[in-house]
């Protein structure tokens, strides 16, 4: 399954569990535009969907960081632009990560930007700000993290 397959088929999830869900509502392509330039980048195009259908928020307690429809750059989290501007002040988060999600416990998982692909897709990699081993991939997109950390949120309440 590609990434925007995962993607949809995550939404689909989400159908079900109208209760768990808390999400902004899509935002639109210049508030997303906005947002990829307040960054000086461009977000990958699952990516880019996941924003246009539900912008931020939350599923089960798991939160998504993304654009607010109106609010593109935001003053907190879940915005997207915010929270990496703020990320950046620290010394080693490089520019080309985009922060989309945070563990809870020091790392974070971000799409890798630097390794987009023929289909406008980038890794999703584990960031912990750990010098030796700052990040690994875990997931192939954006698509591919959002659909698994859905499920596990499923297990989770059950």
């Amino acid at each position: 399954m590609d990434a925007m397959e995962r993607l949809a088929q995550a939404n689909e999830i989400l159908e079900n569990y109208p209760d768990e869900c808390d999400f902004s509502g899509g935002a639109t392509i210049d508030d997303i535009r906005a947002a990829e330039t307040a960054l000086g980048l461009t977000f990958p195009e699952s990516y880019r969907r996941f924003l246009s259908t539900l912008g931020a928020g939350s599923f089960a307690g798991a939160e998504f960081y993304g654009v607010i429809k109106g609010k593109p750059i935001g003053t907190s989290v879940p915005s997207v632009a915010w929270a990496n501007l703020d990320l950046r002040k620290r010394p080693n988060f490089p520019n080309h990560l985009i922060t989309t999600y945070n563990n809870g416990d020091g790392s974070l998982l971000c799409i890798d930007t630097s390794q987009m692909d023929s289909e406008k897709e980038s890794p999703a990699i584990l960031w912990t700000f750990d010098l030796e081993q700052p990040y690994l991939k875990e997931y192939d997109s954006f698509g591919h993290l959002f659909l698994d950390i859905v499920r596990q949120e499923i297990l989770f309440m059950s």
